[in-house]
């Protein structure tokens, strides 16, 4: 037990321990209600990276745990197996490799333990999709296309919403503009959207 202590709290291990406490600190106060963690002037960026990991709708906070967990696991095991017996320049070095894999572990094995989330947490949704046609919505994707897309649509209520969201027509959009739910499709579970300045061009985003 004693040598999984140390292990557990060698430098390359609290590379990744530091943010697994963090991201558990954000569960706790997320569960708690006291902050909402929804800030948009990262989110851009942060749905970026998730999509090239092939986890758009995936929430950052449970991607980051998942990662956060395997990469201090695999530090841990390498920190027992790999680095006990080292010393000096040899440590050192083996510790930097050792960061490198396990950060390349913990997106691989992490993005594939996530990726089943995302569409689970996109499809439970509202009662009936067709309820959110003419709401409002703001693109949370980088971008969107005829086959790819998603956002977040206001309901009456004020609850928040993630839906899938098609472009046919090359409007150009992209995350943080302003859009109307126009036509559902029930079979595919997706809406055709315009920008809401194009309705509403005197009122503007408004």
């Amino acid at each position: 037990m004693s040598e999984f202590l140390d292990a557990a709290t060698t430098p390359v291990a609290l590379v990744f321990a530091v943010p697994l406490v963090v991201s558990l600190v954000l569960w706790l106060v997320s569960v708690a209600g006291v902050f909402d963690f929804d800030a948009d002037g990262s989110e851009g960026l942060v749905d970026g990276a998730l999509e090239s990991l092939g986890l758009a709708g995936v929430p950052p906070l449970v991607v980051f745990t998942i990662v956060s967990l395997i990469g201090w696991f695999v530090a841990v095991v390498a920190a027992l197996f790999v680095l006990d017996p080292l010393t000096g320049v040899s440590l050192l070095l083996a510790s930097f490799v050792v960061v490198g894999a396990a950060s390349a572990a913990a997106l691989f094995i992490g993005s594939r333990i996530a990726r089943p989330l995302g569409a689970l947490m996109i499809t439970a949704t509202a009662p009936s999709g067709a309820e959110l046609v003419g709401h409002g919505a703001t693109v949370r994707s980088g971008k969107v296309d005829a086959i790819f897309g998603y956002a977040d649509a206001v309901w009456d209520d004020g609850n928040i919403t993630r839906v899938d969201i098609r472009d046919s027509h090359e409007l150009g959009l992209t995350a943080g503009d302003r859009i109307r739910l126009m036509d559902w499709n029930a079979e595919a579970g997706t809406y055709r959207v315009k920008r809401e300045k194009d309705l509403f061009p005197d009122t503007g985003d408004n």
